[in-house]
């Protein structure tokens, strides 16, 4: 009876210490502290009760109990077996064998521990022990991370006993987080409901369910998982994005989780971007995920040395130290201390801080160490993001060669890839293949801004802004700031739609966009809008390293209106706001505006007013000012006395470099009054390619050719390089071929061709060279001459010009119908100055073949379709000879009538005369 009464509270002690071990899994995945309760009871119970029922039998047994309870499990192990071999036939064997095994489990050798357990539980199925080997066989499957096995062996039992709550554990596992929920809620017993409710909260929060988490994570108000509830239920809202009231709940929080929920205040915090208060929460709280937070907000806030210091703490703390490293190399890379970045990064050794590593010695310039890091990254790990930037270094030190062999290895062709090959092809010029590799760049959106800048950038340089204009649209419509405003302004500026550039260069709001949007309406003459642009600048920015050059384009701008006073009122404040360098030039344009208004005495004291800057030396550019006292003498006084002027300070700086211009301003002003040989007498005084063109056009002027062409061949042949020797060789080939000097204009033009084929008038000079050759007889070398003209790359009126002489050409030879070809191609072309010719010359031909009808419509349109022009007179009289071949004598009277009336050409007027007689 005695031995009966001991078995069977053997079995409830064995009931209760065995409900206690399967509760460890459990315990390990969420509440420690369940684990240090367990052990508690375990050890009071076993060595009030075990000892003297349970292990009566052998003092071997009681050994293995006490080494068991003291986590001694290797040699208790041993002591178990032992019991086993030594005691055959007892009737505790399984519960030997069942200690034995869960002492490899507690070892986590679980593989040897399943094989007993599974041995147990077929050896002895009636034992207690057999279903209770059963669950922690699947417990150390679960362990092992063979779920799919675990649940096997659970759902093998469940219709013994019941195992809900291990079969959501294991789908938990799987990530099957419906299927968890389902068994989760069946869980019935106590001493598992509270935990079944917190891990259906943790399966809603894996589904992102945050209401649902919300709810069960809120049931829970009392027992030992409240706290952890309460926590979660805060998690819940955190992971929800509702940074506010997750605040509000973690606040709340104290004991064993308010460490954890001072941390993710501030982690809320940072994801407000609220940096400053989240530090404060993380000094707070003693975790070290706080000091990484703490470190990412210094971060944030470009507190770069505090963000070390802070990561600087972590060091030694295995779960964070490397990241910590990492994230101080980032540091050291944003501070452009490369050396010590890479020192970092290389204490860490993964992929990341080695590409790091590369970066940092890309941005100190050591492209040859960039280089082999990026090559040694990309043969280890065979990625692509090492082979690109592989490729962006070479690209950077101008081997686009092997840039572009490092991108034909990349695997995936990404838009970032296209990129670079866009700008690889940009920097070649070539623009066509840099358009198409921006187009398919486009494609990723990770860089379609760049892409589009680029591609907007490259219309820019290929001249095509409107192609420009139309993708920078896109650009900022997509993307709205600063950078891309800019950037579209500019397109719009160019492509001349500037009320658009003046919009967007407003919209940026700093500096320089305010002082653009003056600047654009200066340009195109909308000088109202530019003062209002200009002062609001000002008003903004008025010690701006531009604000002088708003103030004096203010003053610019009123003077483009006639409101010369508002911008002598302007300069003159200028002067007293900004006394710069730039003083002078200011002071002489208030002579302007005097000078402008009228004011003559006015204009000249300003003049020498702006020349008391240089003191008593006067440098070159003081001859502004003197040049405008000379005007204002001028119009005040008359020549006599601004020569009078001008020759005293000719005196005066006889020796000086400055009397050139005050020299040449003397005789520009004789010149242009007509006086072409007081003129001549001051430019005789300067040796220059300046003083001798206008002394030879004062020559021109007086009639006096040989004097004129005298001083050209001086200038053409003493100033070689000058701009005027070009000018004097093709003045005096006009000269020479209107004096009919053919074989001297001949030369005196090949010369010209020859030696300056870049001259703007060459085209010209051509044409008057082949008008020399056919005047000359030698028609088929003009008319050759005429032909390459016709088809070259010169301007259009050129070009008219010449065909229009070949067709005059082809006239002279009696080659009509080619003549009339060439004026007729002349007319097409709409160049207004040649029409009227090239209209009386299509008419002469029809005449020349006895066509009078067409010969007299052509005369009259030179009269009526393009206004007063040299070529009417003549068209009224051949208009009469044509009434006379059409026999219609009144109407050609009409027409001789009208020429004699003109009286503009005595030889035409002479023959209508006689033709009415």
């Amino acid at each position: 009876k005695i031995r009966t009464k001991k078995l069977v509270i053997t079995r409830i002690l064995q009931f209760i210490i065995q409900a206690l071990f399967f509760l460890d899994k459990f315990c390990l995945w969420y509440v420690v502290t369940i684990t240090m309760f367990r052990n508690f009871c375990f050890c009071f119970l076993f060595s009030v009760f075990c000892s003297p029922f349970l292990f009566s039998q052998s003092e071997d047994l009681k050994l293995a109990a006490g080494l068991f309870r003291d986590g001694m499990y290797a040699i208790a192990r041993e002591e178990f077996l032992s019991f086993i071999q030594e005691n055959p036939n007892s009737e505790l064997i399984p519960n030997a064998r069942y200690f034995a095994a869960e002492c490899l489990h507690r070892q986590k050798k679980y593989e040897n521990a399943i094989k007993e357990f599974d041995t147990l539980q077929k050896t002895y199925p009636e034992s207690p022990f057999a279903i209770d080997a059963t669950i922690r066989m699947g417990s150390a499957y679960y362990n092992l991370g063979k779920y799919d096995d675990g649940l096997k062996v659970f759902e093998s039992i469940k219709d013994k006993k019941p195992v809900s709550y291990w079969l959501g554990e294991g789908y938990y596992q799987k990530k099957k987080y419906e299927t968890a929920i389902e068994y989760y809620k069946k869980v019935t017993a106590p001493e598992y409901k509270d935990y079944a409710i917190l891990a259906i909260g943790y399966s809603y929060l894996e589904l992102r369910k945050y209401d649902d988490a919300l709810t069960y994570f809120g049931s829970i108000k009392q027992g030992e998982l409240a706290d952890k509830s309460e926590f979660m239920a805060a998690k819940s809202v955190y992971e929800k994005g509702d940074y506010e009231n997750a605040i509000k709940r973690f606040k709340k929080i104290r004991g064993k989780y308010e460490n954890e929920a001072l941390c993710l205040i501030g982690e809320s915090l940072s994801h407000l971007k609220r940096f400053k208060e989240a530090i404060s929460f993380y000094k707070l709280s003693k975790i070290p995920l706080s000091m990484m937070g703490l470190g990412n907000a210094y971060f944030a806030l470009r507190e770069y040395e505090n963000s070390i210091t802070a990561y600087e703490k972590l060091a030694g703390n295995p779960k964070y130290e490397k990241d910590a490293y990492e994230r101080i190399g980032r540091c050291y890379y944003n501070l452009k201390n490369y050396d010590k970045a890479i020192n970092y990064f290389g204490k860490v050794g993964n992929y990341t801080s080695n590409l790091m590593i590369g970066h940092s010695y890309f941005e100190k310039r050591d492209y040859k160490k960039a280089i082999n890091q990026y090559r040694t990254l990309y043969n280890e790990t065979k990625k692509d993001e090492p082979l690109y930037r592989l490729a962006v270094t070479y690209y950077k030190i101008g081997k686009q060669k092997e840039a572009k062999e490092s991108i034909g290895l990349i695997g995936e062709k990404t838009g970032k890839i296209n990129l670079l090959l866009a700008e690889i092809a940009y920097k070649e010029e070539r623009f066509g293949d840099a358009i198409k590799e921006y187009k398919v760049a486009l494609k990723s959106k990770e860089v379609e801004k760049d892409a589009l800048l680029g591609l907007s950038s490259t219309y820019l340089a290929n001249k095509d802004y409107h192609s420009a204009y139309l993708v920078s649209c896109e650009l900022v419509e997509k993307y709205k700031e600063n950078k891309t405003f800019y950037h579209h302004a500019n397109c719009a500026y160019l492509d001349k739609k500037y009320k658009k550039a003046i919009e967007y260069f407003s919209k940026i709001g700093q500096a320089f966009g305010l002082f653009k949007v003056g600047d654009i309406y200066y340009e195109i003459g909308e000088y109202n809008k530019s003062i209002e642009g200009f002062e609001r600048f000002l008003a903004s920015y008025p010690l701006h390293k531009d604000a002088e050059k708003a103030k004096y384009l203010i003053g610019m701008a009123y003077r483009k209106l006639g409101n010369f006073a508002k911008s002598r009122e302007t300069f003159t404040e200028l002067c007293k706001l900004y006394p710069g360098e730039n003083i002078y030039d200011v002071k002489c344009l208030i002579g302007d505006n005097y000078y402008d208004e009228a004011n003559y005495e006015g204009a000249e004291n300003a003049y020498r007013d702006a020349l008391k800057v240089f003191g008593v030396e006067y440098p070159l550019k003081a001859s502004r000012a003197i040049s405008g006292i000379l005007d204002s003498r001028y119009a005040k006084e008359g020549m006599s006395s601004a020569l009078s002027v001008a020759d005293l300070y000719i005196e005066r700086f006889k020796d000086k470099e400055i009397a050139t211009p005050i020299i040449m301003k003397a005789g520009d002003m004789c010149y242009n009054d007509g006086d072409y040989k007081t003129a001549i007498k001051y430019y005789e005084k300067v040796k220059s390619p300046t003083s001798l063109y206008w002394r030879a056009n004062s020559y021109v002027k007086l009639g006096k050719e040989e004097e004129a062409l005298k001083s050209y061949k001086e200038l053409a042949t003493q100033f070689k390089n000058s701009e005027f020797a070009p000018k004097a060789l093709y003045e005096s080939g006009e000269i020479l071929y209107n004096k009919k000097d053919y074989p001297l204009s001949e030369k005196t033009l090949n010369h010209l061709i020859n030696n300056y084929p870049h001259y703007e008038k060459i085209g010209e000079a051509k044409i008057t060279l082949a008008r020399v050759y056919i005047d000359m007889g030698d028609f088929l070398r003009g008319e050759e001459e005429l032909k390459q003209l016709s088809v070259s790359g010169y301007q259009l009126s050129v070009i008219m010009r010449a065909r229009l002489e070949l067709g005059n050409s082809f006239f002279l030879r009696g080659n009509i119908d080619e003549a009339r070809k060439e004026f007729e191609q002349v007319l097409e072309s709409k160049v207004f100055s040649l029409l009227p010719v090239a209209r009386f010359g299509l008419a002469e031909t029809y005449f020349e073949q006895g066509n009078f009808s067409e010969a007299l419509r052509n005369y009259l349109k030179v009269k009526h379709l393009y206004g007063e022009n040299d070529f009417i007179t003549r068209a009224l009289f051949k208009a009469g000879l044509s009434k006379e071949k059409l026999g219609d004598t009144l109407k050609a009277k009409e027409f001789y009538r009208m020429v004699i009336k003109r009286n503009d050409d005595p030889e035409l007027v002479k023959m209508a005369k006689e033709k009415l007689k």
